[in-house]
């Protein structure tokens, strides 16, 4: 039961440091659909995507290997998720119209991070 909570108590942090992070640096709540700020950001993450793609269907398709050690599927959404942030972090601050916008970004980014290293501790440990 207490995984559960730790859990839920991480995903609320989520929301409710989201939101007060944006209200106290003036940045307006972004979509994640299509949110780009030019036209190379958009070539990155889609290159990334690709890539991030093509390894977990070889993960998935790698046979015996991968079935003893399943935390690499964790490990790729982990990188796909960093990488593709890190991304939108830095063009955010070299492109982005509102300069602080990249700090919620990142804040968002840590706590999401910290939520799904929680997962992962959680799932290999088969305490859920």
């Amino acid at each position: 039961m207490l995984p559960w909570l730790v859990l839920l108590g991480l995903i609320l942090l989520l929301y409710v440091n989201s939101v007060w992070i944006r209200k106290v640096l003036g940045v307006e709540r972004r979509s994640f659909v299509d949110d780009y700020m030019n036209d190379q950001h958009r070539k990155i993450t889609k290159y990334i995507q690709m890539s991030c793609l093509v390894i977990v269907v070889i993960l998935a398709f790698s046979g015996s290997w991968f079935s003893s050690y399943p935390q690499l599927f964790g490990i790729a959404v982990l990188l796909f998720i960093t990488l593709t942030e890190s991304v939108r972090i830095y063009m955010l601050y070299r492109y982005g119209n509102n300069k602080k916008e990249w700090l919620a970004t990142l804040q968002e980014l840590i706590i999401l991070l910290v939520f799904i290293l929680g997962v992962m501790y959680y799932a290999m440990n088969d305490t859920l």
